[in-house]
């Protein structure tokens, strides 16, 4: 089977011009367009949810077939990967009340529209 991939995207990361807001226009447009693809979801919390456990930092859970589930965290000076079932369910529990919190994908998508939209109108002169 191929991979999926499910993203839970901090508002305040769309909205950030690292690159300028052209670079940020263009992939604002690429994140919708993966959207649209069968196994990528995407969703968006919103900054008005207030504290969630996502603001502790960006995990990934990698799920395989075979092989046991992995928790990668990363940060400026190391990278780690966690694989004691402990860790794993509290992560799987953070990553719960982080979606819990999220647009459900098409809102999100269409949030994410709009933000590209007004960084290009926001360029036009």
């Amino acid at each position: 089977m191929p991979p999926s991939l499910h993203a839970l995207l901090y508002e305040p990361a769309l909205r950030v011009p690292v690159g300028g807001p052209g670079v940020l226009a263009a992939q604002l447009r690429h994140l919708v367009e993966m959207a649209q693809r069968p196994r990528i979801t995407v969703q968006v919390v919103p900054l008005a949810t207030g504290p969630h456990p996502g603001l502790e930092g960006p995990f990934m859970i990698m799920e395989f077939e075979s092989d046991p589930t992995l928790i990668y965290l990363e940060n400026r000076v190391q990278s780690t990967f966690l694989e004691e079932e402990p860790h794993i369910e509290r992560y799987r529990l953070a990553w719960e009340r982080i979606s819990a919190k999220a647009l459900p994908p098409q809102r999100s998508t269409e949030l994410i529209a709009e933000f590209a939209r007004r960084v290009d109108a926001a360029e036009k002169p």
